[in-house]
């Protein structure tokens, strides 16, 4: 099984002790272009992603393989959780240090 990000990472594009400032530069100015607009589906995320690893040939070539087949709506993930009422002193202090 082949890892391709840590491939990168240890022997091509993506080695991060070879960064300089101008490629951060570059990396935030794409980023802020890519965050401009949530993606409204799967098309557009797979865009903004491709949109900044543009500078990365060989991962670029891989993600266009990736490629979704169809437009998916993405949605966002909600969670809640709630805590059940307190029976003892300890439990109040063990979930609730400012008490």
């Amino acid at each position: 099984m082949e890892i391709k990000i840590l491939n990168s990472i240890m022997f091509n594009e993506l080695m991060p002790w070879s960064i300089n400032e101008a490629i951060i530069k570059s990396f935030n100015e794409k980023l802020k272009k890519a965050n401009f607009k949530d993606p409204a589906n799967d098309l557009e995320l797979f865009a903004q992603v491709c949109y900044l690893v543009s500078d990365y040939p060989d991962f670029l070539k891989w993600l266009s393989k990736q490629k979704p087949n169809s437009e998916t709506k993405l949605q966002q993930l909600l969670f809640t959780s709630e805590l059940p009422d307190f029976t003892d002193t300890f439990l109040k202090v063990l979930f609730n240090p400012h008490f």
